[in-house]
This record gives C-alpha cells, sequence and structure tokens, in this order.
C-alpha cells in the first residue's frame, strides 16, 4: 500500500489497483489540465474548453451539469461519506461542499490522480486507489451516514468473487458490503442506466456494449455488465434490507441530468411532465430515431408508465 499527498488530499494505492483497464482518450489531457491547476482556479478554461466542440469524454468529465445528480439533496453538514467509482471527480467537489469528510475510491489510478489534483484543495477528501471488493474497510471502523454509487453497479459481476458470469448473483457481494458500511440510518445513493428505458426503443444504442436492443432483449451477449429495471432494484433494495427505497427519475439521465424528479410525484401530476420534453443528449455513440422519444414520454405518462421507461433512476435508500 503507497500513499503520497497532494495539496491537502491523501492519495493510497491499494496493492489491488488497476493500471490501464479504464482509461478513456480525455484522462491524459485531465492528468495534465488539473496538475497545473485544481478545478476552482480553472473555472474560465473549463467553460472555454466545454464551448469549443470538446470529445464526448472530455465534456462528460467537465460539464458542472453532473452535480444536479445530487445538488437538490439536503446533506447533514456533520456526515461522514463515502463515493465508490469516483472518476475524476465530476460530483466528489460537490460533495466535499455538502458533508464533513469524503472517502472517495475508484478504480483506476490515473482518474484517482485526476480527481486527488481536482480538488486538491480541499482538506476534507480522502482519496483511494483499488477495488472496492477486495478492500476490507470495515477493519478501518468507517461506517458512513451516506454512501454515493454512480454509474457503478452495473459492473458489479466484473469485480465479485464469483468465477463464473451470473448477473443474478452479481449485486450481492457488492451490496452486501454497502449495507454493511451504512450506519444506521445512513442512506444510499445509487444512479443506473435503465435497460428498458424509452431510448433504448426510439433509437440509442446501449451505453456499454454500443449495440441496438442489447438491454431490451436481457444482454445476449453478456460479458459482466448490465443494468437493471425498476422493479429489479427495488427487489435488490429490499432484499438486502433496506426501507422502501425512494426513486427520483433523472432527465434526460442520470450521466447529465437537467431535472431530476421524485416518482410518486411525477405519477401524481396533473399536467404532461416537463421530464418528457428533455430527450436524450448522450454523444457517445451514433443515435438512430425510429420516433419520437418525447411524444411517446406523452403516451407513457397519460398510462402512468414513464417511471417503468424512465432513461435511469436516482435511488435514494435508508438502512
Amino acid at each position: 500500500m503507497k500513499k503520497r499527498l497532494i495539496g491537502k488530499v491523501q492519495l493510497t494505492y491499494l496493492d489491488n489497483h488497476i493500471e490501464k483497464k479504464y482509461q478513456d482518450s480525455s484522462e491524459e489531457f485531465l492528468h495534465k489540465f488539473f496538475k497545473e491547476k485544481p478545478e476552482s482556479e480553472r473555472t474560465d478554461d473549463i467553460n472555454k474548453l466545454l464551448n469549443n466542440k470538446p470529445s464526448w469524454d472530455l465534456y462528460y468529465n467537465l460539464i458542472p451539469q453532473r452535480k444536479h445528480i445530487l445538488d437538490w439533496y439536503p446533506f447533514n453538514k456533520k456526515g461522514k461519506l463515502l463515493e465508490i467509482g469516483a472518476g475524476t471527480g465530476a460530483v466528489t467537489g460537490l460533495l466535499t461542499d455538502r458533508v464533513k469528510e469524503v472517502t472517495a475510491l475508484e478504480l483506476s489510478p490515473i482518474r484517482s490522480e485526476i480527481l486527488a489534483y481536482r480538488l486538491r484543495d480541499k482538506n476534507n477528501l480522502k482519496v483511494i486507489s483499488g477495488n472496492f471488493l477486495s478492500y476490507d474497510i470495515k477493519k478501518k471502523n468507517n461506517f458512513y451516514d451516506y454512501i454515493v454509487m454512480i454509474g457503478v453497479l452495473e459492473y458489479s459481476d466484473l469485480f465479485s468473487k464469483e468465477k463464473k458470469l451470473n448477473f443474478n448473483k452479481a449485486y450481492l457481494y457488492l451490496m452486501n458490503n454497502i449495507f454493511s458500511l451504512l450506519k444506521k440510518g445512513g442512506t444510499l445513493f445509487l444512479a443506473i442506466e435503465n435497460p428498458i428505458g424509452i431510448r433504448y426503443f426510439s433509437g440509442a444504442v446501449e451505453d456499454h456494449y454500443g449495440e441496438l436492443f442489447e438491454g431490451i432483449e436481457n444482454y445476449p451477449q453478456y460479458t459482466g455488465i448490465r443494468t437493471y429495471t425498476k422493479n429489479q432494484l427495488k427487489n435488490i433494495f429490499l432484499k438486502m434490507g433496506f426501507k422502501d427505497p425512494e426513486f427520483y427519475l433523472a432527465y434526460p439521465d442520470y450521466k447529465i441530468p437537467r431535472l431530476v424528479i421524485q416518482e410518486d410525484y411525477l405519477n401524481n401530476y396533473d399536467h404532461s411532465s416537463l421530464s418528457s420534453l428533455y430527450s436524450n443528449i448522450d454523444l457517445a455513440y451514433p443515435l438512430f430515431h425510429f420516433f419520437s422519444e418525447v411524444m411517446f414520454s406523452f403516451q407513457l405518462r397519460k398510462e402512468r408508465l414513464l417511471s417503468t421507461f424512465a432513461n435511469s433512476f436516482l435511488i435514494v435508500a435508508k438502512k
């Protein structure tokens, strides 16, 4: 186990860290970019980059809109938070501003370093580079008021201890560990795509495989990555012991949300929801247009099915 100090941030490399497996085209640039100055001193530079037609990878890592997924939540300022799969820190900065202490876990060393350089002026942040499922964090008496997992559950089978791929069991080891790390009354935030989201019917390819209808057909090319429907997610949370998980719908999706709306509010809203106007904007893959996602959303709302076919979910669950 190796440690280093980057500004005010302690970065710890676990023995099980992964070298290059999750690197994308933006990360070498971001490493140099934030090594020069932290995010707090680069607002104008970031805005210039975003206004100059950057690559999707760069856009996704820098767009401030990423923070909307949780910037509305009333966190306890004295809380202790664990972020799993923190990436390059697009949401982490928000979390450090809302709670007393943040521990950010990230598999990739280069992403961990980008995160540490990006937020090196934060004195309440620790960064750990390595596989969460191989790190016995319980022995360190780290029990949290909040755990944040954004875009993580779908990869659980890649890092589970199961020798054979089995997406019906993949989440068990991960979620059991998550549950055990929360204090009684603690809150888990989990964001994930919906395999039967409207976008996948109307012409978007599945995010992780780049193929049309992959999630709709229940992942025939399954290689260890998959997302879950609303009912599947609800069953997972109840099985793990969480109480009455609340579902929020992020539009157009959790990656770059313009609107986050509670499911019960949406289902009981008398007028056509503004959320149906926010159609897919994912630029990672070509987008086909088989029919209007917006018009179909209106139809689904009339049948009270809009939440079932939302593009993605944010689940807020208490222990």
